[in-house]
């Protein structure tokens, strides 16, 4: 972990995500599901983690945190992935947490049961379709256990 931790994120800097059953990912099919970039409603961004300041550890600590019980692994995109879809990845440390950052999508999702736009949905589409998704084998146990998060 990085004792200093620019605003600034490097296009290659590893950007995590905290992932919850059934929300995010399909038991069944294996894939990552768009609604894991969904923000919130009337919301036009999605936390994420900084793994260059939070490490995996780290990451995993506050993904359960956060996601509680419904917590089932993490994935992982860098900033320049998310960029390629036309959204910036943002330091949002302010008021929150030290290595916390947004994906800014510009669009506020809908209310629940409204159809979103299409280019959203694209945009979250193409998110889970490039994220390396690791699914913790020790979701209840702290720190994490699993291959590298690249």
């Amino acid at each position: 972990m990085d004792g200093y931790l620019p605003i600034e994120i490097a296009p290659g800097e590893v950007i995590v995500r905290a992932i919850k059953t059934s929300y995010h990912y399909d038991e069944k099919k294996k894939p990552l599901k768009p609604s894991a970039f969904r923000p919130q409603a009337e919301r036009d961004d999605v936390s994420v983690m900084r793994k260059r300041h939070l490490g995996n550890d780290g990451c995993k600590d506050k993904a359960v945190e956060v996601a509680a019980k419904a917590y089932i692994g993490l994935a992982a995109l860098r900033a320049e992935e998310i960029t390629a879809v036309k959204a910036p990845v943002v330091d949002s440390r302010e008021g929150l947490f030290l290595g916390h950052a947004h994906i800014e999508q510009g669009t506020p999702a809908p209310l629940s049961g409204q159809t979103a736009d299409p280019d959203l949905i694209e945009r979250w589409k193409a998110w889970a379709d490039t994220a390396r998704y690791y699914q913790d084998s020790a979701p209840q146990t702290p720190g994490w256990h699993g291959p590298d998060i690249i």
